[in-house]
């Protein structure tokens, strides 16, 4: 009893704190899919501002507290933001990878579906080719993250999350080497340089003259 009087004093204080932001937390009961959720007797909390507003949307704004190690961190903020992370993974390919096409090429919509139809291979490319070097603190957040995800969906809802490990590992670590690409448009190539890798997307040539298309590192 002492420790569950413990922790809503702690969970008191942390809401008071976010209160003094603009920041509101309806529930501060602890529980699957609230506001506020305890794992390993780690705390996680999301906030919504009262009067701000995400401009494209016209949603509250939403802020979020999570302790722990690493691992704990991910898992209690997949389990605040489920909903959030998913919506992100599915649009992170599709959305802000067109974001590095040039003007150019946006105008004609078949060459900007193929633009990102490459752009998506290389990201996804790209975070696979760094896995080894990525430091094992942020995969073990990462792996937090899925998890969470997993069982706020699973526990609460009967279902699977719709966040997939891939999605989650490009969405973290394949935006930056976006701005680094080529793309030339008649040649049908695309190359990408980074401090450790080169990616090459070009039409391979056979003795019959036909195309087809080739990765090459």
């Amino acid at each position: 009893m002492a420790a569950n009087q413990a922790q809503s004093a702690r969970i008191a204080q942390l809401i008071a704190a976010f209160q003094q932001d603009g920041f509101q937390v309806a529930d501060p009961n602890p529980g699957l899919g609230k506001e506020v959720v305890v794992y390993h007797d780690k705390i996680g909390i999301r906030a919504t501002h009262q009067t701000a507003t995400i401009g494209t949307t016209g949603q509250k704004k939403k802020a979020f507290y999570v302790e722990g190690d690493h691992y704990e961190m991910g898992y209690l903020m997949g389990q605040l933001a489920e909903p959030e992370i998913a919506s992100m993974c599915k649009d992170f390919t599709k959305l802000v990878a067109l974001a590095f096409v040039g003007a150019n090429i946006k105008k004609f919509k078949p060459l900007k579906w193929l633009a990102g139809l490459i752009l998506e291979i290389f990201a996804y490319w790209f975070a696979g080719n760094i896995y080894p070097d990525v430091p094992a603190r942020y995969k073990r957040e990462l792996e937090g993250v899925f998890e969470g995800c997993q069982a706020r969906a699973r526990l609460l809802e009967g279902r699977d999350t719709e966040v997939t490990w891939a999605d989650l590992w490009v969405m973290n670590f394949a935006s930056m080497p976006c701005s680094h690409l080529r793309i030339r448009v008649g040649r049908a190539r695309l190359q990408c340089s980074s401090d450790s890798s080169t990616l090459i997307l070009h039409p391979a040539r056979s003795r019959g003259g036909s195309g087809k298309w080739s990765l090459s590192s």
